[in-house]
Order: C-alpha cells, then structure tokens, then sequence
C-alpha cells in the first residue's frame, strides 16, 4: 500500500485538473463537488465582510475574495429611485466564516 500512495496522489492531481474527484485506496472520500469552476477554485476562504458598503462595492469585494456565486435581495419590496441610499444591511454568511467558495452568498440590501 505504501507504494501506492505516490500513484493515487498522482491520479488525484491529474484528475483535479479535469476537475473530477477521486477517492483514495486509504478511505478518504471523494469530493461531492468539481474541484474548479470556469471562474476560479472550489474550497474554503474566509468571507469578507460587506455590510454597509454598496451592492458594487460588497459584489466586488466578494469576487475578489473568490466567491463569485452571489445572489443580491432587496429588503422592502424593491429598489428606491436612487440605488445609492441601498446598503447591504445582512449577509450570508456572515463576515469572518470559513465557506467553500462554490457555494452561494447571500447579500440583502436595504436603506
């Protein structure tokens, strides 16, 4: 078995390329999810906190940081005249959370 284990690490990192999952002979499971998207690595990163900053400001924020799923809400039932005033006043999750980066971020916007 020993021996193995080069081989296996060399199959799990070609196939990390192509974005499959392989699961070692030693038991580990294989990941549920692609190990990469089109738009940047699957995996965990702290989440930036956005709140009180603009829905450009936190989008832009949050795609730096590698979290490039965002899905934007507004508080109240729509968008004032002026998009300015509007702010994220909650996220999920919360700034500061350890979060795979393939997942969806919520941001809500308000007044």
């Amino acid at each position: 078995m020993p021996m193995l284990r080069p081989v296996i690490h060399r199959l799990a990192t070609a196939a990390a390329v192509v974005g499959l999952a392989v699961a070692s002979l030693a038991g580990a499971p294989a990941a549920a999810k692609p190990l990469a998207t089109s738009t940047g690595l699957c995996g965990p990163a702290q989440v930036p906190g956005v709140l009180e900053m603009s829905e450009q400001d936190a989008l832009d924020r949050l795609h730096r940081f590698g979290f490039n799923d965002v899905e934007v809400h507004v508080q109240k039932g729509g968008r004032s005249a002026d998009p300015y005033p509007l702010v994220v006043r909650a996220q999920v999750p919360a700034g500061g959370v350890y979060f795979d980066r393939c997942q969806q971020v919520l941001i809500i916007l308000g007044e």
